[in-house]
């Protein structure tokens, strides 16, 4: 009872520490009157106090026990609000002449402008519309968790000549925030979307939100035509697979939600590809890294592009 009692009283302070350290307002004054030194010392002391990220040895458990952490479709109404407020800065950067260094998984107030991580993803994910759009003039893809269509809308700017039958896996919120955002598209709040195949399925930043990883795994890689597409996922490639907490609050969320994610061991995930029929053509480095207390080494966000194992022409 005593350890129950102070873990929950943990949390509640973390909780709470979070939302004032992480403040976009208390950053500001920092950059604009702090000497460096001290700012990265406060960074340091926020990072003890209130981590973003936590390393979760029980597991999965995890999420029966504490009630920050979210199920997937409450997650899903957090996240469609933080959507619809930055749409329309979406769009606009989408348009312009810029690069496409979008991130829009993040607030505005943390984008940095020339993220060259998220150009790298961006770009990566044009790779691979790119190869499934070789002499063809239509393509089917089914972006699995994929938030209110941003993908439908970044491939129309890569290939505005390319018709495309876009369909869009997520919680009932972030369809709903899609429908309205994007009638062209096509959205889905449960696995139906699995009973037909695509030429591209991506999965980006999803995969390793699943606790079962390796039947949605399967399942992607049947409704997969041509190329699969895991992007972002973060893997370790000297230690077991293991699974970590995101705090909502350390992206700029208004929220105080958490989230569990699995950091595969890298051979691990690559070896139940290949026994879900799929086998691996490129991988791809997303230049993200994160240390986290209790993980050995540093977990590496990489993607991972395969074919199924019988055909495939891309």
């Amino acid at each position: 009872m005593g350890a129950h009692t102070g873990a929950a009283r943990l949390t509640r302070y973390r909780r709470h520490a979070g939302r004032v350290l992480y403040a976009e307002r208390l950053r500001q004054l920092g950059r604009r009157h702090l000497p460096r030194a001290v700012r990265k010392l406060g960074r340091r002391v926020r990072d003890f106090a209130a981590p973003e990220f936590e390393h979760v040895p029980e597991g999965w458990s995890r999420a029966r026990s504490d009630p920050l952490v979210l199920d997937f479709e409450a997650n899903g109404c957090a996240v469609a609000v933080e959507h619809e407020y930055e749409w329309a800065s979406f769009l606009a950067a989408v348009s312009s002449r810029e690069a496409l260094a979008i991130n829009h998984e993040l607030p505005a107030a943390l984008k940095a402008p020339g993220d060259h991580g998220a150009h790298n993803r961006v770009m990566s994910f044009a790779y691979v519309l790119g190869r499934v759009a070789q002499g063809r003039e239509h393509v089917s893809l089914l972006d699995w968790r994929s938030g209110a269509g941003h993908y439908y809308v970044l491939a129309r700017v890569l290939f505005p000549a390319l018709g495309l039958d876009y369909v869009s896996k997520d919680a009932p919120a972030s369809c709903a925030l899609g429908r309205r955002l994007v009638p062209e598209a096509a959205f889905c709040e449960d696995d139906s979307c699995l009973d037909r195949e695509y030429d591209v399925v991506l999965a980006s930043s999803s995969l390793s939100l699943s606790e079962d990883w390796q039947t949605l795994l399967r399942r992607l890689s049947l409704s997969t035509r041509t190329l699969l597409s895991v992007a972002r996922l973060p893997t370790v490639s000297q230690s077991a697979s293991t699974v970590f907490l995101q705090r909502a609050y350390a992206r700029g969320s208004a929220s105080a939600s958490a989230s569990l994610e699995w950091a595969l061991n890298r051979d691990e995930f690559v070896d139940s590809a290949g026994a879900a029929g799929v086998r691996l053509v490129r991988e791809f480095s997303n230049s993200e890294e994160l240390s986290i207390g209790g993980v050995s080494e540093q977990i590496a966000r990489r993607g991972f592009l395969f074919r199924p194992a019988d055909g495939g022409s891309a």
